[in-house]
């Protein structure tokens, strides 16, 4: 990985919110950043019950890719019953 790509993930990491995960998680997931996606994906799980109350998140499982969504849902129910 380039260190600008790599630059570039800590910075998003740092920057994670409720409102911004699932973007972030997005954009993560097309562009094969696979550290980000992680960080986007544990943060989805520490907050599964604020993100899936967000208003993103109803666009998110509209256009994100089913595999991703299934991604992100089983990561929810890893961390709420941590399996």
């Amino acid at each position: 990985m380039s260190a600008q790509k790599a630059e570039c993930e800590r910075q998003l990491s740092a920057k994670l919110t409720i409102d911004s995960v699932l973007p972030i998680l997005q954009f993560a997931d097309l562009n094969s950043a696979a550290t980000l996606l992680e960080n986007c994906l544990q943060f989805v799980g520490v907050h599964a019950s604020a993100v899936t109350d967000a208003a993103a998140w109803e666009q998110f499982t509209a256009v994100a890719r089913p595999q991703l969504v299934s991604e992100v849902l089983a990561r929810m129910m890893t961390t709420m019953w941590n399996i």
